[in-house]
């Protein structure tokens, strides 16, 4: 004959709750970014158009510089030269980096 103690039950069923209610949570929790990250998608297209002032020179041809829009420091290139402290507009967005053109 099979005998369980009343601490065995207690800790299954501590157990089983426990994992269920993880599983709810990180199925919850793994739903939101979806959704953020497609609205942000959008959000980052609002920026061309959008005034910004470069951090770094921007080179043609050399490596990234960087730029500050919105309070978001972002990787610029351009087709021109442009110094440090310049306020530029955002003419394009290819992923993470940005064209900028001088004002």
């Amino acid at each position: 004959m099979l005998v369980v103690s009343m601490k065995e039950i207690f800790i299954s069923a501590f157990a089983g709750f426990f994992f269920g209610a993880l599983t709810v949570m990180l199925y919850v929790f793994r739903q939101k970014p979806q959704r953020k990250l497609f609205k942000r998608a959008a959000e980052l297209d609002g920026l061309i158009g959008s005034y910004g002032i470069t951090i770094t020179d921007i080179v043609p041809d050399g490596p990234l510089g960087r730029v500050e829009v919105h309070g978001t420091i972002w990787n610029a290139e351009a087709f021109e030269s442009v110094p440090k402290g310049t306020r530029v507009i955002i003419a394009e967005r290819d992923n993470l980096n940005l064209t900028v053109q001088r004002v």
